[in-house]
């Protein structure tokens, strides 16, 4: 990570020298450049030795497309797999008109969830409306009720949270990991250098990784139950 095309060109270089006097080499066509920004072209190439390095306007890595700081088009992309993943259950599964609740919430919890909330810890913070739609959808459809029902009528028959305070959980759980690993290690190394970032140049694109959940936990300080923080432990 680095601030401008100057100071990243350095590290490319300085990275370089370390693989050549290792014998290593890298494979440049899985390496790519990413670059946050709000609009404007990119005026600079940058080269790996002598060859060029790919600038692409998003990335996906290890499931999680990287577009934006805010993660909206991966979001957008789990989103329609949790939809997706709802309709084939119903495709597959035959419910009976008189059916276990605590079976309805499995079948949420173990399929539409987990397909659309896959890392969640990292991207849902700023998403949690949106991704309410995946759980309220599937229990409108098994309910058998009108898709026009209002949310809280739901959460009150069904005894569901807001998918909210799960994405909260998420999140909290992340910063507990990255504050308690070592001091050397990649993960605390990289958020502190995130957090740093978003210290020094507020309001840039690349920080939006750390700022959006420092935002989202202090503006519903006084609404996340205290069973919530206690299970991101």
């Amino acid at each position: 990570m680095a601030p401008s095309a100057e100071t990243l060109q350095r590290k490319i270089d300085l990275t370089a020298k370390f693989l050549r006097s290792r014998g290593l080499e890298i494979s440049l066509k899985i390496t790519k450049v990413l670059v946050f920004r709000r609009a404007g072209r990119l005026k600079k190439e940058l080269k790996f030795t002598w060859r060029d390095i790919e600038i692409v306007p998003a990335y996906v890595y290890l499931g999680v497309k990287f577009h934006s700081g805010q993660f909206s088009q991966h979001s957008t992309d789990a989103k329609n797999k949790g939809h997706a993943t709802v309709g084939a259950l119903f495709s597959l599964i035959r419910f009976p008109k008189a059916f276990d609740m605590c079976a309805m919430k499995e079948h949420l919890y173990s399929l539409a969830n987990s397909s659309s909330l896959y890392a969640a810890s990292i991207w849902g913070i700023s998403h949690t409306e949106e991704h309410e739609v995946v759980q309220q959808r599937f229990c409108k459809r098994i309910l058998k009720i009108p898709m026009n029902t209002p949310k809280y009528f739901i959460r009150l028959e069904t005894g569901l949270t807001h998918t909210k305070l799960h994405l909260f959980s998420l999140a909290i759980g992340m910063w507990l990991r990255a504050f308690k690993a070592p001091g050397d290690s990649l993960l605390h190394t990289a958020y502190m250098e995130l957090k740093s970032a978003a210290g020094e140049v507020p309001g840039r694109a690349e920080v939006q990784l750390v700022s959006p959940t420092q935002g989202a936990l202090e503006g519903n300080r006084n609404r996340v139950p205290l069973d919530v923080l206690h299970g991101a432990n």
